[in-house]
C-alpha cells in the first residue's frame, strides 16, 4: 500500500518567524546600543573643545595681562614737534599754492595761458630786417616793452601795426617811442617800445 503526504500544504510547512519578540528586542538593543556610542563620541569631543576654549582663553588672559604691564612700563607717545613743524609748513605751502592757482585761474595775474600767448603773438607777426633783443613782461601782461634793431626806420610802425592784429595785444597802447642809430653803425637803427594796458 502506497500513501502519498503532500508537504506543501500549510500545516506540514515549518514557518519562520521573521519579526518574533526575540529578533525585535536584539534590533532595539543594537539601536540602543549604537545611540550610546554616538552618545559618548559627542561628549567626549565637547569636552574637547571645552579644553581647547578653556587653554585659549587662559592665553588671551595672559596676554591682556602682558599689554597691560607693557602700556605702564614703556611712555606714552608724544606728537613730535619736528613733524608738528613740517605739517604746518606743508600747510603754509599748500594754502600759498592754492591762492596762486586761485589768482591764474580768474585771470587777476595776467593771462591764463601765462606768458606764451604773448611770444606766440610776436612770432607770427615777424617783420624782415626787424629783429628783437629783449621782451619784458609785467604786470601781469598789462606792460610790455620790446628793444630792438631794425635795418629801416619805418618798419618799427609796421611792426605796431601787425601786432594790433593779435588778440593778446589787443587793448594794449604804446606810450614810449624811442629810436636811434646804434653807435659805430650806420645802417642799422635801435628802438624801445614800451606799453601798458589802455585805461577803461
Amino acid at each position: 500500500m502506497i500513501q502519498q503526504i503532500n508537504l506543501y500544504q500549510p500545516m506540514f510547512r515549518h514557518e519562520r518567524r521573521v519579526f518574533s519578540a526575540k529578533a525585535m528586542l536584539a534590533c532595539a538593543g543594537l539601536i540602543i546600543l549604537g545611540l550610546g556610542l554616538l552618545y559618548g563620541y559627542g561628549r567626549s569631543q565637547v569636552g574637547l573643545l571645552a579644553d581647547e576654549v578653556a587653554g585659549l582663553n587662559a592665553q588671551a588672559e595672559v596676554a591682556r595681562q602682558t599689554l597691560a604691564g607693557l602700556e605702564q612700563r614703556l611712555p606714552k607717545r608724544g606728537q613730535s614737534k619736528l613733524l608738528l613743524a613740517e605739517l604746518g609748513r606743508l600747510d603754509k605751502e599748500l594754502g600759498q599754492k592754492r591762492r596762486v592757482v586761485a589768482a591764474l585761474s580768474e585771470g587777476v595775474a595776467g593771462q591764463r595761458g601765462g606768458f606764451s600767448v604773448y611770444f606766440e603773438g610776436l612770432a607770427r607777426q615777424r617783420v624782415e630786417g626787424l629783429w628783437l633783443r629783449n621782451i619784458e613782461i609785467s604786470q601781469g601782461g598789462k606792460a610790455l616793452s620790446l628793444q630792438g634793431s631794425a635795418l629801416r626806420p619805418e618798419l618799427v610802425p609796421v611792426l605796431v601795426e601787425r601786432l594790433s592784429r593779435e588778440a593778446v595785444f589787443g587793448g594794449l597802447q604804446f606810450h614810449t617811442l624811442e629810436l636811434e642809430r646804434a653807435q659805430g653803425d650806420s645802417i642799422i637803427f635801435d628802438f624801445r617800445l614800451s606799453t601798458v594796458k589802455a585805461e577803461g
